[in-house]
């Protein structure tokens, strides 16, 4: 190699005359040449100047020989090629220096074309290393710095190393994590883990597969895994790769799009149904209207022909009920009682059976002042916080489900709705209102309904909080403002 830019070279020899050979010669071939005869002068020059390479004797004085120079330098200067000269070569100090990775060792006296080729060379494993460094740097600040999960496990299939988003992801320290089988850690099976490294490190592109990973704390995360070949010819290394996309949320958002075509296929049926159910009710109204009305009908019979009437009522009630929970519908603001939607979803679903094996208790200030909003929205919302409390209640003997309103002096309402069921535990209160977290796993529960019910308040500008006990039941508050001027603008803005 030609120098082709100034490399910095140091030069370190008790002797000046061997230094000023050194110098000139080397300063003809292009590079920039510092001189000194004294390992304090050397010391110095070494932690104030960025030193390519550094020509060294091994014998400088008593106190101070070559290879502590030597050593202070690639301290300072990891990449620094170091040449060590002298005029009494040993094997001990040979072996000395291969413990600093001194790139030559010359004996004097030597050829000037000699050493011109070794700084030539040794000036071109500076710039190599240099390079690999940094490109290793910025290799290890991107593998750390990225938020995707990372393994790296050898050909037999042990992890070797895992990025902090890992331990991040699945709550694992490096130290728990490093040393296990993947086949493990991803959740598949021996034979099949086998195969896939194997095609893995003879370069088959294999697709993206799903599998789970068990987290730390025990639950589960469904992640798709990338696999691929890491090959390292000079550190004799084969390897693979691992790459893990969370996709828990897709999968969840998938099913949450599934059920909602589902329901809005079953608000289409629900339409139909309740329009063939309508006809032959009102049918029937009209008939016990027109006897109820007729002289024919002995006296005695007229109670149960009011019974009939009102049953037949009842079910053309039920029928626009879900009617309105099926199909959505604008934002209709009204003025009204604060626990007059409350009150109708207690009626609601009494009569669909859901809470008619509870004991309702009824707290309703009927002095509280006017509550303004989406008279539909905040039923709607009433409606999920019973539904949720009956399932709460589920394991109880004795199921009570308290509704309460308050009037409150700051010119807000409360409404509360109180279950005796199993309570929700300390450390999950505060997520229970995020979308898809749900306690209730594969039976039924969704994740959307509090979420739901939490846009609602806030849409009304309110708050809600829930106040629980594990075993004791739970409470959720509602708070509301009362009906003013200013509400309405917000809510119509």
């Amino acid at each position: 190699m030609e120098a082709s830019q100034k490399e910095k070279i140091l030069v370190v020899d008790d002797e000046v005359s061997i230094c000023t050979s050194i110098e000139r010669y080397l300063s003809k071939e292009g590079f920039s040449v510092i001189t000194t005869t004294t390992p304090a002068d050397a010391l110095r020059i070494a932690h104030t100047e960025n030193i390519q390479v550094a020509i060294v004797d091994r014998l400088l004085d008593q106190e101070t020989d070559g290879i502590t120079i030597i050593a202070e330098l690639k301290r300072l200067h990891p990449y620094c090629q170091t040449i060590l000269i002298s005029g009494q070569p040993s094997f001990e100090s040979a072996a000395k220096t291969m413990r600093y990775q001194t790139f030559a060792y010359l004996s004097k006296p030597f050829k000037q074309e000699s050493l011109r080729k070794i700084v030539c060379d040794a000036a071109e494993e500076y710039q190599k290393q240099k390079s690999q460094g940094i490109q290793q740097s910025l290799f290890t600040s991107l593998f750390e710095a990225t938020p995707i999960p990372i393994i790296l496990c050898d050909a037999q299939g042990y992890l070797v190393f895992v990025n902090p988003s890992f331990c991040q992801t699945f709550g694992y320290s490096a130290q728990e994590i490093i040393g296990k089988s993947l086949h493990e850690v991803i959740g598949i099976s021996g034979g099949i883990f086998e195969q896939t490294i194997r095609k893995t490190l003879s370069g088959e592109n294999l697709p993206e597969f799903n599998a789970i990973i068990h987290k730390k704390d025990g639950a589960f995360c469904d992640v798709a895994v990338t696999l691929s070949r890491c090959s390292n010819q000079s550190a004799r290394f084969q390897g693979v790769w691992v790459i893990l996309r969370d996709i828990t949320m897709v999968k969840r958002l998938r099913e949450e799009v599934l059920q909602t075509e589902k329901l809005s296929m079953l608000g289409s049926m629900t339409a139909k149904i309740v329009h063939q159910i309508n006809n032959p009710v009102q049918v029937l109204i009209g008939y016990l209207e027109l006897l109820r009305e007729s002289s024919c009908v002995p006296a005695h019979m007229q109670k149960y022909l009011t019974t009939m009437h009102d049953a037949a009522h009842m079910i053309k009630r039920l029928t626009s009920e879900f009617l309105n929970l099926a199909r959505p519908h604008p934002r209709v603001i009204s003025t009204f009682p604060p626990e007059a939607p409350l009150e109708k979803a207690v009626d609601f679903l009494f009569q669909t059976g859901q809470i008619n094996q509870c004991t309702i208790l009824k707290e309703y200030d009927h002095n509280a002042p006017m509550v303004q909003g989406d008279f539909q929205q905040l039923n709607q919302a009433f409606i999920n916080l019973l539904v949720n409390a009956v399932h709460a209640m589920e394991e109880q003997c004795e199921k009570i489900l308290s509704v309460k309103t308050k009037g409150n002096i700051n010119g807000t309402v409360t409404i509360e709705v109180q279950d005796n069921g199993c309570g929700i535990p300390p450390d999950i209160q505060d997520k229970i209102f995020e979308h898809f977290f749900t306690t209730r796993g594969n039976h039924g529960g969704t994740g959307l309904g509090l979420p739901l019910v939490k846009s609602i308040v806030e849409w009304h500008h309110g708050s809600i909080c829930v106040e629980s006990v594990p075993g004791k039941g739970a409470t959720f508050i509602i708070n509301l403002p009362c009906y003013s001027d200013e509400l309405l603008a917000g809510q119509a803005a």
